[in-house]
């Protein structure tokens, strides 16, 4: 396993934060990795943490997608670093909830950073609804919910018909 170039791991392995760490920690045996494809893990901020990390050491990474993931703007100063250690690699951050704060700082290093399609700074409003919502309310909407639905609808990219955005909007406090 010494000449793993490519590890795919999108969509269907939902390895989350853990996970995240684990192959951190594993791939450093392995400094041939040139691709890496994390997304639609459920991986936060505390993931990319400790993938930044990994990647101070590993300098062949050239791609690292992180799209669908949850990693919002607790994740941009590990991101910044990672780029500015890292002048070949490219970052792929689609869906990833960033406000438009978060996308601008990160904005310096296109086309080496993508954020693909930002329909009117959704991550933005949904976050300033978040800091506004009556969380008590909304927990009991989500609660109503399936469990496969929430987590269906948790890790989908955010848009006005996500229904967290949804039950955020409803649950605006007076």
């Amino acid at each position: 396993m010494t000449n793993l170039i490519l590890l795919n791991l999108n969509e269907a392995n939902d390895i989350g934060d853990h996970g995240a760490m684990l192959l951190a920690n594993a791939a450093q045996k392995h400094r041939g990795l040139f691709d890496l494809n994390l997304s639609g893990n459920k991986i936060t901020h505390l993931g990319v943490g400790a993938l930044v990390k990994f990647l101070k050491t590993n300098v062949r990474l050239r791609k690292l997608n992180l799209s669908s993931n949850l990693i919002g703007d607790a994740a941009v100063d590990g991101l910044l670093n990672l780029l500015h250690t890292h002048s070949a690699i490219t970052v792929s951050l689609e869906g990833t909830h960033l406000s438009a704060e978060a996308i601008s700082k990160l904005r310096q290093f296109e086309p080496r950073v993508s954020f693909g399609v930002l329909p009117d700074n959704i991550g933005d409003k949904f976050n300033k609804m978040m800091a506004n919502a009556n969380m008590p309310a909304m927990s009991a909407l989500l609660n109503a919910l399936p469990p496969e639905e929430v987590q269906k609808a948790l890790f989908a990219p955010m848009s006005e018909s996500n229904i967290f955005y949804q039950f955020a909007a409803l649950c605006q406090k007076k």
